[in-house]
């Protein structure tokens, strides 16, 4: 399981999705400066600037400017400015003097927090809190937990916690042109109906979008924009020397054995793992222990017509439909 021993990342990318140091997921959206992370202190801070593309229900990161010990370092137009700080910006990773990395290519971002970050940090990566199974990730600049119920994405998210991590002129390390403030008057992102402009275009999506890690996200990206620029966009990977990402563990329920739950907040798990899946269906979600079925796993009713992916392995995206 991860603990305050391994170090934590976040990153960001496509309209964004963020996947927060909790392992967590949200959609943060809205225009200008927001603290993307920060330490408790907040003697290192990184800003991303959103800009409102299309329609204005969706963002992408446009700029970076990070503030550290050292000074402010910026990633504009696709270019890093480091001034006179000396900090070194190798193969597209930027490594401070803390431990910290933050990576940036296009329009995605990747931020790195050393151990000593541990439960010490906020901003829309979220937090980091091992001892509370990160169930406070979606902690506010406020100090309040958000409630997404279960969508991290538009409403009282936005709202509640992606506008209370947003900057004003005094705060906000951007100068105005590199991320001019969003107008007070302007109404909040509102949801929108994936391809209702483009319905044709989802077939296209669908059989472009690179099938990674971000095959989801790159049709929702197309769905929301009408453009398959982000087919391109989500063959990104995460430049090398960030190393590997750090996957914390999902809530673990308290139950003894390797079951479905229990196994995913593990480093690794022997023995196979199986779903079940009959009736109108009926399923049980995967499990290890045989014995579990109809006591520990959980359970779904998954309804509708045509195919679905019923298992997939995301690593080389196998799939059973």
């Amino acid at each position: 399981m991860s603990t305050c021993g391994s170090s934590m990342r976040c990153s960001s990318s496509g309209d964004p999705h963020n996947t927060m140091f909790s392992g967590k997921t949200s959609h943060p959206q809205g225009s200008g400066p927001f603290i993307l992370a920060q330490s408790a202190d907040k003697a290192f801070v990184v800003q991303t600037c959103h800009q409102a593309i299309g329609s204005g229900s969706v963002s992408i990161n446009k700029a970076l400017a990070i503030k550290t010990p050292q000074g402010v370092i910026k990633y504009t137009d696709g270019n890093w400015d480091v001034g006179s700080t000396g900090v070194s910006c190798t193969g597209g990773v930027c490594t401070f003097a803390g431990g910290e990395k933050v990576a940036a290519v296009g329009s995605s971002v990747w931020v790195e927090f050393p151990s000593s970050y541990c439960s010490k940090v906020s901003g829309l990566c979220g937090t980091f809190n091992p001892s509370a199974n990160f169930a406070d990730a979606y902690t506010n600049a406020n100090g309040l937990i958000t409630s997404v119920n279960g969508n991290p994405q538009w409403g009282t998210f936005q709202s509640d916690f992606v506008e209370s991590f947003a900057l004003d002129g005094t705060s906000s390390l951007f100068t105005a042109s590199e991320c001019p403030l969003p107008n007070p008057n302007n109404p909040p992102p509102l949801p929108l109906v994936p391809f209702a402009e483009c319905p044709l275009l989802k077939a296209v999506a669908e059989a472009k979008c690179p099938r990674n890690s971000r095959y989801q996200y790159c049709i929702d990206d197309v769905g929301a924009s009408c453009d398959l620029s982000w087919v391109t966009d989500a063959q990104v990977t995460v430049p090398g020397n960030m190393g590997g990402r750090p996957t914390p563990p999902p809530t673990p329920v308290p139950t003894p054995g390797c079951n479905w739950n229990t196994c995913g907040g593990m480093t690794s798990c022997g023995g196979e793992i199986t779903c079940s899946s009959s009736g109108d269906p009926h399923m049980h979600m995967f499990f290890q222990n045989s014995a579990a079925i109809g006591t520990t796993t959980t359970g779904g009713h998954p309804q509708g017509n045509g195919a679905f992916v019923f298992a997939e392995n995301l690593e080389d995206r196998k799939s059973v439909v």
